[in-house]
């Protein structure tokens, strides 16, 4: 009888044999093995979307400020139709000039400030002082980096009678100018300048400086410039003349005083970076600035230059 119990005893405790320590170490490393090659994946897949986010953000900077430049190009010189002088129906678009908004005569004053004379104008690494009526391309403010920028001015008229979150009747900072002496009421004139800034953000705890597409209009406090996309560090612009001979697109400091009139179109460059750096490109970088220059660059921060020439479609109603 106890030879019975002890054999059962023996099933029973071999049955509940436990693992040996081999065992036991072998089941830990695999499970630590396993644990960091799901992490490794997971930080990976992690990097990956933070790149892709930054180079996203890269280029709808650079979308959102070729479209901000191309609208105000497009809408440069125009002049509604319903405003043409009753007394001369027929007078020729030419007689419609930018640059008289103070008067609404259909004359264009010698006395008005160069920028307001065609319906665009710009300055060659320079931002505009709308202060001045001569000379009124002056030196960036010094800033470190410099800001590498030229500046676009459009001019145009507008009657919208919707209000300024529907319409066209603001200018670029969203202030509604005064209506055109001897108009009906609804008529306004709007210059926007747009250049670079230096723009400062706190990202992560560090301090970020770089450059936005920024902005001052004719209707807010003068040499007010506005930020509005922040990311854009370089900025140039050309301007095809027409009847010029050499049909090339010429830098704004090229651009004769009378030619502005002329101007037919507009090519438009700029750099977007990414504000944060892309951790999974090469740790140096080249791309091709807006001057044509090869730039490498140690950072992680990914930077690419875009270009697209806008056509001047209101050309035709400017005096040259």
């Amino acid at each position: 009888m106890v030879w019975r119990i002890c054999i059962f005893e023996r099933q029973q405790a071999a049955t509940q044999k436990g693992y040996t320590l081999v065992e036991l170490m072998v089941s830990l490393a695999v499970g630590v093995v396993v644990m960091g090659a799901a992490a490794v994946a997971y930080l990976s897949i992690a990097e990956s979307q933070r790149s892709l986010t930054e180079k996203s953000y890269a280029a709808e900077s650079a979308r959102f400020a070729m479209e901000t430049l191309g609208r105000e190009i497009q809408n440069a010189g125009f002049y509604p139709v319903n405003q043409v002088s009753t007394a001369t129906p027929d007078a020729p678009p030419a007689a419609l000039p930018i640059g008289t908004f103070s008067t609404g005569a259909l004359s264009k004053p010698t006395s008005s400030p160069q920028h307001l004379r065609s319906p665009v104008f710009g300055c060659s690494r320079k931002k505009l002082d709308a202060t001045k009526t001569t000379s009124v391309c002056v030196a960036h403010t010094s800033s470190s980096p410099a800001v590498d920028a030229d500046t676009l001015v459009a001019s145009y008229y507008t009657d919208d009678d919707f209000g300024k979150d529907r319409g066209n009747n603001t200018d670029c900072a969203r202030a509604t100018p005064a209506a055109v002496a001897g108009s009906n009421g609804k008529l306004f004139f709007i210059s926007n300048s747009y250049t670079l800034t230096p723009v400062t953000l706190k990202l992560e705890g560090n301090t970020l400086k770089t450059f936005g597409l920024a902005c001052a209009g004719s209707a807010s406090p003068v040499n007010n410039y506005v930020p509005l996309i922040t990311g854009i560090e370089q900025l140039r612009l050309s301007y095809l003349v027409q009847g010029d001979t050499t049909a090339q697109f010429k830098a704004a400091d090229s651009v004769l005083a009378h030619e502005w009139g002329q101007v037919i179109a507009v090519k438009v460059c700029l750099v977007a970076r990414s504000l944060q750096n892309v951790r999974i490109q090469t740790n140096s970088s080249r791309f091709t600035d807006c001057a044509d220059a090869t730039q490498t660059l140690a950072t992680g921060i990914e930077r690419k230059r875009y270009t697209q020439i806008f056509a001047v479609k209101n050309a035709a109603l400017a005096t040259p």
